[in-house]
């Protein structure tokens, strides 16, 4: 599984915990070089490194697809709620339009009219 997430994002966070590229690519093992590639997106680290520059970081890992879903599900809910006011208003038309055929049935001796 290709992991996706944004180097940027990393970069700016190891900027703001205040550790250079050389510091954090010796706690994971890795070359500074390389380490420096991995954060312009250049290159990919390993597993193992990976997941030790989270755990430095602090990081929570999310898979893209747990994120996707919940994106998806909220829209969904989003969507089912637009629905329902739809159909509600829809509802109060055809509630209206009865009204107002009983209405004009009644005062016209309408022969179809059903009260």
């Amino acid at each position: 599984m290709k992991l996706q997430f944004s180097h940027h994002a990393i970069r700016d966070i190891r900027i703001s915990r205040g550790l250079s590229q050389a510091e954090l690519a010796f706690s994971i093992g890795i070359t500074q070089s390389h380490y420096s590639k991995f954060e312009r997106g250049e290159s990919c680290i390993g597993t193992k490194n990976l997941q030790e520059l989270f755990e430095i970081m602090d990081f929570e890992f999310v898979p893209k697809t747990a994120l996707h879903n919940q994106i998806e599900l909220k829209q969904m809910v989003n969507l089912q709620k637009e629905q329902s006011d739809l159909l509600e208003k829809h509802l109060q038309l055809v509630d209206q339009l009865i009204a107002a055929y009983k209405s004009r049935a009644y005062h016209r001796n309408d022969p179809y009219f059903f009260p």
